[in-house]
């Protein structure tokens, strides 16, 4: 039984699903860009960046990227959030937000919060993904069952 276009499906309705939360937080496109399936045999498997983790989680106080305050700015930009700024003053907001990111955390770890952007979609892709899976072996196995005998 060939379960590739069923990993296929379910990963690209996945990939969708997560897409769809992403839309009212997306800034620059980029981390939902990154969203990409792979399925080779029996193994399926949907990639993307880790600032996911990051969305949906927060990110905790400590190490962050070399180009942290480039990331902040750039997501400043295009969140629009520059606006009537000088490029400086852009910069000097960016680097004050790495620094108190790096020091205390962002918002959501400090107060423990979630956001939803892809655990529920995996939860449900996994339930529908076992439920059709486990129809197809079960037609699998009775069709031969159920189909008469010719050699009596």
């Amino acid at each position: 039984m060939d379960l590739q276009p069923l990993l296929l499906r379910h990963l690209l309705h996945l990939k969708g699903r997560i897409a769809e939360k992403m839309a009212s937080r997306t800034a620059t496109g980029k981390t939902v860009a990154s969203l990409r399936v792979d399925v080779t045999g029996d193994r399926g498997t949907l990639y993307g960046s880790p600032a996911f983790l990051t969305m949906e989680r927060g990110r905790r106080p400590g190490a962050v990227p070399q180009n942290f305050t480039d990331i902040l700015r750039e997501w400043i930009l295009a969140k629009g959030l520059g606006s009537g700024k000088t490029q400086q003053e852009i910069t000097n907001f960016a680097g004050a937000v790495a620094h108190s990111i790096f020091k205390h955390g962002t918002r959501m770890y400090r107060r423990g919060e979630s956001a939803d952007i892809y655990s529920s979609a995996i939860e449900q892709e996994l339930a529908e993904l076992a439920d059709e899976v486990a129809l197809t072996f079960s037609q699998a196995i009775h069709e031969p069952l159920q189909q008469p005998d010719n050699d009596t």
